[in-house]
């Protein structure tokens, strides 16, 4: 914040109220820094709770331990557990702990092809819209998007509704899988390259070239495209895993088992002064809106101040294994 404020003065835009917000800023950041410990990102391990006070137990050389006035946690379901279990004075209720398991967590999975000629909108147009083919474990199945990955065209600008265009290149979605098991992870999980990273770039893996050749002619094949139609090979692939091994969420996402249960946690947490704000227990779970969504209501309930944006209107629904009821 100093620096930024430095440059500021040396570009000659000082003014009185950059003066008046950056003192506020240096007196209530000095306040701060002098009476908050500081954490940073040394996690928290457990909680305390003697009487009404809860305390903030932390995994640092010192074994820092704080009792805050309120507690905003932003931890998914698995994390949250973890420190639960390791709190045996944080006792909760039978219809709390039925919260608690009423959320179930999402794997997915995502792969992006990158081609020189995005041809699916130089050739064919296909700028909107998705296309799906049947797969197993040995053969890749298909769940891709036309519209979902960034494309570039010779005018500098992102590919748009405007159509056909020339000399574009970019991403295509060929796969865009979750389920409950894993079950659609069959065919990609084994070429993550590191369990505890997301983002795999096959082009860089020994075997990356196995799933870019495979997925390639899958898309081929789809489309009705032999080797007649000179479609060029991709040069990179992008695959995106979420599964159990998913630092810090263990999941790419969360449904609710129970949708009854969105407020019970909620109700729960907050008469101990803690707040959860995260996706897995929001009323809007799958989506950082949920997260969001949570923060809003934090925000008017502790303070009325009202969401800077219309409402949100997409709500939990049950969700138990494959089916919607």
């Amino acid at each position: 914040v100093g620096l930024h404020v430095a440059v500021l003065i040396l570009l000659g835009r000082n003014s009185a109220k950059l003066h008046l917000a950056y003192t506020v800023f240096y007196v209530f950041g000095t306040f701060g820094a002098t009476h908050v410990p500081v954490v940073g990102m040394t996690p928290l391990t457990s909680m305390e709770q003697s009487g009404s006070a809860i305390s903030l137990k932390f995994a640092n050389n010192g074994g820092l331990s704080i009792t805050p006035s309120r507690t905003v946690l932003t931890l998914p379901q698995y994390p949250l557990f973890e420190v639960l279990r390791a709190s045996p004075t944080i006792v909760m209720p039978a219809d709390v702990t039925s919260s608690l398991h009423a959320v179930q967590p999402v794997y997915a999975v995502k792969l992006y092809l990158y081609y020189e000629d995005a041809w699916w909108q130089t050739r064919y147009n296909n700028i909107d819209g998705s296309f799906v083919s049947d797969g197993n474990a040995i053969s890749p199945p298909l769940q891709g998007r036309y519209h979902d990955g960034d494309v570039r065209c010779d005018d500098g600008v992102k590919t748009s509704t405007t159509a056909p265009r020339t000399q574009c290149h970019g991403y295509l979605q060929t796969q865009y899988f979750w389920d409950f098991s894993g079950r659609t992870q069959n065919y990609f999980g084994r070429f993550q390259e590191n369990r505890n990273e997301v983002l795999t770039h096959l082009n860089e893996t020994t075997d990356g070239h196995i799933v870019l050749r495979d997925v390639h002619n899958e898309v081929l094949a789809y489309h009705n495209l032999t080797a007649a139609d000179n479609i060029p090979a991709p040069t990179e692939g992008l695959l995106v895993t979420y599964n159990l091994a998913t630092p810090y969420a263990q999941a790419g996402w969360h449904y609710w088992t129970d949708a009854t249960q969105t407020h019970v946690l909620e109700t729960a947490l907050e008469s101990m002064n803690i707040h959860l704000i995260d996706e897995a227990y929001s009323p809007t779970p799958s989506w950082a809106e949920g997260a969001i969504y949570l923060a809003d209501a934090l925000m008017t309930r502790l303070y009325s101040i009202p969401p800077p944006h219309a409402p949100i209107e997409y709500l939990a629904s049950t969700y138990r294994s494959e089916t919607w009821n």
